[in-house]
């Protein structure tokens, strides 16, 4: 079974796109991305803003990039619905075929409402995407990828603890997250957005992540809290 690689992407560009293919590994992705340079657009200029990453996606695959900009959260946020096309989760993670990827963003919201309105026409495989947003840890339900930010990624220890036997991926952006358990982490390499994967803690929480992907993140172990059983 396939998995096309995610490449690293400019800061600012990025997108999700995957070839077709069979549950679970491969998933589709189709739609849109937020606003551009912070402008305010509508579903069809977002529509027509997806068809432009996806294109800079194929460029960069082959080699031949062009030097198109998003911002930081655009890329990252395109990086969460990829993220979703390269992790298998149980199957008890997904009561019937309807149920959605759920992506929780637990602190302040840095991708803005258009990442929102955008995951409404994406889908991996079938499956729709929900976003919800929790302020704080003591908020927090049941998602299937959360994006921890701000002062609330330094509680790690804690949600590592709460979501301990349940099967979701935590992804940051500060320094040591992954070292300090987190299962995936957005670092920046010479202007371009890339992503360290703590393999042993994604697999300790009892999902699975995609060759592919572990071929163009950094590789990284424990060396703080850890989560899983």
């Amino acid at each position: 079974m396939r998995h096309d690689a995610p490449p690293a992407i400019t800061h600012g560009a990025q997108a999700a796109h995957a070839r077709p293919g069979m549950e679970p590994a491969e998933r589709r992705s189709r739609s849109a991305l937020p606003n551009v340079a912070g402008v305010p657009v509508s579903h069809g200029h977002l529509a027509r803003t997806w068809v432009l990453i996806l294109l800079f996606l194929v460029q960069a695959w082959t080699g031949n990039t062009q030097p198109t900009h998003y911002s930081e959260y655009q890329v990252k946020g395109a990086f969460l619905v990829k993220f979703a096309m390269f992790v298998d989760w149980p199957t008890k993670s997904f009561p019937d075929a309807r149920t959605p990827i759920t992506i929780g963003i637990l602190g302040e919201d840095p991708f803005g409402g258009e990442f929102e309105a955008a995951l409404k026409s994406e889908n991996a495989n079938g499956r729709h995407f929900e976003l919800k947003r929790f302020r704080n840890l003591q908020e927090l339900t049941d998602c299937h990828m959360i994006f921890v930010s701000g002062p609330e990624s330094q509680r790690l220890a804690e949600i590592l603890t709460a979501t301990r036997d349940k099967p979701v991926l935590i992804v940051g952006d500060r320094d040591r997250f992954a070292h300090e358990g987190g299962m995936v982490n957005f670092i920046k390499e010479s202007g371009k957005v890339r992503f360290e994967v703590n393999a042993a803690a994604i697999e300790a929480h009892g999902l699975k992540i995609s060759a592919k992907l572990l071929q163009v993140a950094k590789p990284v172990t424990s060396d703080g809290p850890k989560g899983g059983r």
